[in-house]
């Protein structure tokens, strides 16, 4: 059977309530958001992570209302009032910088992909407006950020935004010719060229100090080693057999009598 994906439409049409009741069930429920609490509560300490990390993790969010479903309602309202605070979290706003500085980095993080065209005049007026928007609904109205931190936190979005979503310039396919010799190259090819010539000519000039033998000087040689007598393995053998002289023995000195 083909599941259908719900939306929040189709699940107030089905339950035959309205969207925003629908809403209120999801994020305001306090058995959800209590629930939910604890277990990242539980995650947390159980990674051991600081209390002030836990503070961020369960302020980041404050009490923001869920923008893309509240506009969702005003749509289906047909002019009706819609109240706001049915899309709200049912969360605590930011008491630290870190808390506040996290959650306007969340928001722009997310909304600033939706510019079509990402120059950075767009997105410092993007982040102008998310960030006032902020300021107006109170969020920040509980963090000891000032208005010149504000400043500092804006220009540094930009700056990080502008990297990532920078014009990059579209290189053209060129044939770059050969690059012709500079004159210090030349010289340097001359100069290998004139040193392996002189290094040939002194190999050439100690081949013929070399004094070469000539036949006839071989051939005298190897007559003189023929007219040598040879020792033959008898007349060897016989000098080896013949015994030494042994030395005269010592007269023993006569005992006087």
């Amino acid at each position: 059977m083909k599941k259908t994906k719900v939306t929040l439409r189709s699940l107030a049409q089905e339950l035959g309530i309205a969207p925003a009741t629908v809403l209120r069930a999801l994020t305001n429920h306090p058995n959800v958001t209590q629930g939910l609490r604890r277990r990242v509560i539980a995650l947390a300490q159980k990674y051991h992570l600081p209390p002030e990390i836990q503070t961020i993790i369960m302020e980041h969010h404050g009490d923001t209302p869920v923008m893309y479903f509240y506009h969702k309602a005003l749509q289906m309202a047909d002019g009706k009032p819609v109240d706001i605070a049915d899309f709200r979290y049912d969360g605590q706003r930011p008491t630290t910088k870190e808390s506040a500085i996290v959650m306007l980095a969340d928001t722009i993080e997310a909304a600033v992909r939706s510019i079509p065209d990402p120059t950075p005049k767009a997105i410092e007026q993007f982040i102008e407006r998310l960030v006032r928007g902020k300021l107006e609904d109170g969020q920040l109205s509980n963090s000891p950020l000032t208005l010149r931190d504000i400043d500092a936190i804006c220009e540094a979005f930009c700056k990080v935004l502008n990297g990532v979503f920078h014009e990059r310039i579209e290189y053209p396919t060129v044939n770059v010719p050969a690059r012709p010799l500079v004159k210090a190259e030349k010289e340097a090819e001359k100069e290998t060229k004139q040193m392996q010539a002189e290094i040939k000519a002194e190999k050439q000039a100690e081949a013929e100090k070399t004094p070469e033998v000539k036949p006839e000087a071989k051939a005298e040689k190897q007559a003189e080693a023929e007219k040598t007598p040879e020792v033959k393995p008898e007349a060897k053998a016989e000098k080896q057999d013949v015994p030494k002289k042994s030395a005269a023995p010592v007269e023993e000195s006569e005992e006087n009598t």
